[in-house]
């Protein structure tokens, strides 16, 4: 501590005096005494090496001069704890040879992290520890020859700063009854600023100074050899022991008397600064110089041990902030910010400005931030809330762990937080990125928990939104995550499994088992890579379902493809609350496998996602065209291929194509439909619905790719009844599908694909309909049908040959017949 407060007072000295900074490429010792004798030859061995300085004191110095000496010894490049060390030797060797020195003042003239004696500090010739101001008996600051603090009462014994046992103020060694905030006072009179001592007190001959006291702030200014004096005093001549000096000696150089001077009102308030870190059990290592750091490290306070004093009732914020703007680097204003809340504001608020924030902007409702900042934070006045709404955090992958911690900080201080996004700078789920990471299970629960605390300030279950795949949980089940061993809250049974997987080499499955929010059971797809999440609280909800719910998405940049409504029945009735508020930035594909969604919400989801490009719609269990997908029409800047399928069972098709094919950059249109049916069930309605909305589009833009995959299936029921596909009604049939033909002028390219000959052959008179040139590729499934082999490979080629002859006969204005077999 006192080495640190040693520091801290040569660099305010340097602020109160405006140097412009401290000399700290040269080290050097001075000797004064209060002789006014000539020692030009001392200064003319200035450069004297390290190891000539004690040959230098002991035989130059005691041979010409004797006990009265001026002189200064620089040591050049040695330290000063050599040069130290041979003016020892010089004392010892003039109280040996009979010349007792009278006073001496040891100093450094420059650079920090010099030895005890530096800066001035005058000290009796016996002092050892080079105290303020000590009697010759003294090895602390000023203190009486019994005391053993800094300063205090000789009965004191707590350690304070002068304060006696029974001070309960938290000041600066001041008595309780002390009213002047000295820096030791006693309550007895004797001294307005410092320790009482008897006059002429313990020492050599010409002791330390009258009153033994510490001296105010200005005694010890520009002299060299006085011990302790009231205010202004000094010892003006070798050997006047008690008296009341005059305030410099005429032989002291005038350059020394400044330091001293600087050094003493500086320490003022770094000393200031050290007595409130101590009190607040602060440590700080000061480094030599701002330009090269500090490192600090602190700790909160477990139990107030003294009362504090505020900071603004030992200094004015303004010199506050003069000497925290000197800690370096910029971890130490961290350290300091903990000790009290005058502090934390003036060191946050510099630490931002260093890193061109300011608090203000870290005060707003939507916010993003990086890891550093996200500490600082955390830190600020942990008692005030944050109005951060949607917050924002890019994590480093170095101090990942401490970083999450002070994210969850943060995030309890946030009651009004809706949304909040952690991106990562790399992936975590990476073998090579955990293995170097020890606490990598610590990482993941600290992520998952901290997840889990912000969902649960809404009561609904949590939908997880993630490549691929969608599911549900309860919120407090997040916290049961294992992402490091690729698994979300799985069954009991699991725990072989989960044991299995703690290995050194985990081997990801591809699956793993779930519990949703309702209870159920079911699997879902582990998760590859972790590089983002993104929650989001939604307290007032638009489904009648559900009023508030949380939204979890992960990997938001990786998604490419969602899937609303396959193999998750229960999400089916939230997905149009979900989807609400899901945004995927690079979001290329959508299957849509429900129509329960409400048309205006759908539309509202692809119109926040341009960047969909391909829509794909599989038919529910209904058996006529219903309302459209999408309404109002909307023409989707980015979509180029439309799938509309619809099974034997599935027949709910024609909703897709009247609400997105005007979509201007719409290359494909894909139609899977069942091609015979009785002619009750209408076979080509829902068709004709789709292409009616493609025709509609004129013969404007590029020509569209249109194929027909043409099912030819019977149902179970058609079976047991023995009802033939031939003895069906075929869709190309109707006169309402071969009317809309005649408008295609969009088609540039009909592909139909077919199991049999007998269906390529009926698509023939359709195809001959259409008004624009085109190309006509037919796809026969003529060797294998249903996992058989029906003809063989030679038979298959004949039926190819024999169809594409034919074609060309009906087709005499299509330009390229194209028949392939599989």
């Amino acid at each position: 501590m006192f080495r640190f407060i040693t520091q801290l007072s040569i660099l305010a000295a340097t602020v109160h005096t405006g140097s412009g900074g401290l000399i700290r490429t040269r080290q050097s010792v001075s000797a004064t005494g209060s002789c006014t004798a000539d020692c030009q030859a001392l200064s003319d061995a200035a450069t004297a090496a390290a190891s000539d300085v004690t040959q230098l004191c002991t035989n130059t110095i005691l041979s010409e001069y004797g006990s009265c000496f001026t002189c200064q010894v620089n040591a050049g490049t040695a330290t000063l704890a050599d040069a130290q060390s041979g003016v020892n030797e010089f004392v010892t060797g003039c109280q040996q040879a009979g010349h007792p020195v009278n006073a001496l003042t040891l100093s450094g003239a420059g650079g920090l992290g010099t030895a005890a004696t530096d800066t001035g500090f005058v000290a009796a010739a016996t002092d050892t520890a080079d105290g303020f101001g000590a009697a010759a008996t003294d090895s602390e600051f000023g203190a009486d020859p019994t005391d053993t603090a800094f300063g205090a009462d000789p009965t004191d014994t707590d350690g304070g700063f002068g304060a006696d046992s029974t001070d309960t103020d938290g000041g600066f060694g001041a008595d309780p009854t002390d009213t002047d905030g000295g820096f030791g006072a006693a309550p007895t009179p004797g001294s307005s600023s410092g320790a009482s001592g008897s006059s002429g007190s313990a020492g050599s001959a010409g002791s330390a100074g009258s009153a033994g006291s510490a001296g105010s702030a200005g005694s010890a200014a520009g002299s060299a050899g006085s011990a302790a004096g009231s205010a202004g005093s000094a010892a003006g001549s070798a050997g006047s022991a008690g008296s009341a000096g005059s305030s410099a000696s005429g032989s002291v150089k005038k350059s020394a008397g400044q330091r001293t001077s600087a050094g003493v009102v500086g320490l003022i308030p770094v000393l200031a600064l050290s007595t409130f870190m101590h009190r607040h059990q602060v440590t700080a290592k000061v480094g030599s110089s701002p330009d090269v750091g500090t490192a600090a490290s602190f700790r909160h306070p477990r139990s107030p041990v003294h009362k504090g004093v505020p900071p603004q009732e030992v200094l004015p914020i303004e010199l506050w902030e003069i000497v925290i703007d000197w800690v370096y680097p910029d971890t130490g204003l961290l350290a300091i910010a903990a000790v009290s809340k005058v502090f934390n504001e003036l060191c946050i608020r510099l630490y931002l400005l260093r890193k061109n924030y300011t608090l203000e902007a870290l005060l707003q409702t939507r916010l993003r931030i990086p890891s550093h900042i996200l500490r600082v934070l955390a830190l600020y006045l942990p008692s005030r809330n944050l109005p951060a709404k949607h917050l924002v955090c890019d994590i480093d992958s170095p101090g990942t762990h401490r970083t999450l911690a002070s994210l969850r900080n943060t995030i309890r201080r946030s009651g009004n937080l809706e949304e909040l996004s952690v991106v990562f700078d790399q992936d975590l789920l990476q073998w090579q990125t955990l293995r170097q990471w020890g606490e990598r299970g610590a990482v993941m629960s600290t992520l998952c928990s901290t997840l889990s605390e912000l969902a649960q300030r809404v009561p609904g279950p949590v939908f997880v939104v993630l490549p691929w795949q969608m599911f549900s949980c309860r919120s407090r089940d997040v916290a049961d995550w294992r992402l490091d061993l690729y698994q979300y809250n799985p069954p009991p049974e699991a725990a072989r499994l989960r044991r299995a997987l703690n290995r050194e080499y985990i081997r990801v499955p591809s699956v793993t088992k779930t519990w949703y929010h309702n209870g159920r059971l079911g699997s879902v797809a582990t998760l590859q890579r972790l590089d983002s999440a993104t929650l989001r609280l939604v307290t007032a909800s638009d489904s009648p379902h559900l009023r508030a719910w949380s939204l979890l998405t992960l990997n938001a940049d990786w998604i490419t493809c969602l899937h609303l409504g396959k193999d998750t029945d229960p999400l089916r009735p939230y997905l149009g609350a979900v989807i609400t508020h899901l945004t995927l930035p690079l979001l290329h594909t959508v299957f849509l496998y429900t129509d329960t969604i409400d048309p205006g919400t759908l539309r509202d989801f692809l119109a926040r996602h341009p960047s969909i490009q391909i829509l794909e719609y599989y038919g529910v269990h209904e058996f006529g065209p219903t309302r459209p997908l999408i309404d109002p029409p909307f023409a989707h800047p980015g979509l180029a291929f439309l799938r509309s399928s619809a099974t034997p069972v599935k027949r709910s098709i024609g909703r897709l194509m009247p609400g997105l094919g005007g979509s201007p950059n719409l290359r494909r249109v894909e139609l899977s439909f069942r091609g015979f049916a009785r002619a009750a069930e209408r076979p080509a309605a829902g068709v004709v619905r789709e292409l009616r909305a493609l025709a509609a589009r004129g013969a404007t833009g590029s020509p569209i790719l249109l194929t027909l995959i043409i099912v030819e299936r019977r149902t179970v029921w058609e079976i047991l009844k023995g009802v033939n596909l031939h003895d069906m009604e075929f869709w190309a049939s109707d006169a309402e599908a071969r009317a809309v033909a005649r408008k295609l002028h969009c088609v540039g390219t009909v592909s139909v694909r077919a199991s049999t000959v007998h269906a390529a052959r009926l698509m023939l008179d359709w195809i001959a309909l259409l008004p624009a040139s085109v190309d006509v590729i037919f796809m026969l499934e003529l060797r294998h049908r249903d996992g058989r082999q029906v003809l063989s490979n030679e038979e298959a080629v004949h039926e190819r040959y024999k169809f594409e002859q034919e074609a060309l006969t009906v087709l005499p204005h299509v330009s390229r017949v194209i028949c392939t077999v599989y």
